[in-house]
């Protein structure tokens, strides 16, 4: 089910609105950003909850905008005038009295209209966390992808320096120029930004996950992890499934 849980806020410039709403459960979160006046429609930043877990770390929205292109698509018809980008949660149950929270922060300029709205109370995979990192060597339990960009959003396709991987099965050091062709040539990348990131991992599985790196160019690495579930959580899910099924065999 889609709702809106926000349309054309105005943000002032370092000055945050919350946008709220209470599911039975959320599984993606769409985000569009309008500053025609200002043209720093990229300059902010996203954090999600769901009662007090925190689903995305008050993350910049360049490298949320990186893995919407690489998961479900971007669209932006002048850079900085506007953005429109995904967050692809999985699915993760809302337990009693958890409340959706997505707050959004504006940078150095003001925000002229901010939509936001969700998918909720459907069913998908796993609940995922996404955790942007500026630290050039940290780890990241039960990791499933990783993408690397810069914070002054500049180009990494002809950045050489490696970044060391590794999980308790294999280790690799990919360069960010390598990570840089597999963005591009992730299929349905459109648009002029892909240049801007590098992918870096996807694991099979969840995996635990360390990265070490040097660069004077990429400072920024983005990780999507999949995140314990309760066996609440698991019959919450059960009981909506079968919600689901029974209304549609009616």
């Amino acid at each position: 089910m889609l709702v809106t849980l926000g349309t054309n806020q105005a943000i002032s410039a370092g000055a945050s609105s919350v946008f709220t709403y209470s599911p039975s459960s959320v599984q993606k979160i769409f985000i569009k950003v309008d500053d025609i006046t200002g043209s720093t429609a990229y300059d902010h930043t996203v954090n999600v909850q769901l009662g007090s877990i925190t689903l995305v770390n008050s993350a910049s929205a360049f490298g949320l905008m990186g893995y919407s292109l690489i998961q479900d698509g971007f669209k932006t018809t002048t850079r900085g005038a506007e953005m429109c980008y995904v967050i692809n949660l999985g699915s993760h149950q809302a337990l009693t009295n958890q409340q959706l929270y997505v707050t959004i922060t504006a940078g150095a300029g003001a925000l002229d209209g901010v939509d936001v709205s969700a998918l909720i109370n459907g069913s998908g995979n796993m609940p995922i966390r996404y955790t942007e990192y500026d630290a050039s060597v940290f780890a990241q339990e039960n990791c499933l992808s990783a993408i690397a960009y810069t914070d002054n959003r500049g180009a990494v396709d002809e950045v050489t320096d490696v970044c060391e991987i590794r999980t308790n099965i294999s280790a690799s050091s990919p360069t960010f120029a390598s990570g840089s062709s597999w963005f591009m040539n992730s299929g349905g990348i459109l648009g002029m930004d892909a240049e801007r990131f590098a992918r870096i991992l996807e694991n099979p599985v969840p995996m635990n996950t360390s990265f070490n790196y040097t660069s004077s160019t990429v400072d920024r690495i983005m990780t999507a992890s999949a995140m314990g579930s309760t066996p609440q959580d698991r019959s919450q899910a059960r009981r909506t499934a079968q919600i689901q099924r029974s209304a549609v065999g009616k």
